[in-house]
């Protein structure tokens, strides 16, 4: 295993755990949002914010943007905390 595999996996297990640390019932990476953000594949993380929310119920909407706030406090990836703001700030 190469380093940036282990250091993305263990990037990703600390934000699992990040989130189950504070008592989140819900896992955030299984949100499709914060999958986008976090996906290695480019035709994932370049999918359009309009096209991840067309047609989406405002409930689904709205614990989407909890989910995404809850990552936003526990990534340490600078990237994914930016891109998450502007999800947010977005929707």
């Amino acid at each position: 295993m190469n380093p940036t595999t282990s250091a993305n996996s263990s990037s990703k297990n600390s934000q699992t755990n990040d989130a189950s640390d504070k008592g989140h019932a819900v896992d955030v990476l299984s949100n499709r949002l914060v999958q986008t953000i976090v996906s290695e594949d480019d035709a994932v993380r370049n999918c359009s914010l309009d096209e991840l929310c067309a047609g989406v119920e405002l409930n689904s909407l709205l614990e989407d943007t909890n989910q995404l706030d809850q990552f936003w406090r526990s990534t340490e990836n600078l990237y994914h905390r930016v891109r998450t703001l502007f999800f947010l700030s977005a929707i």
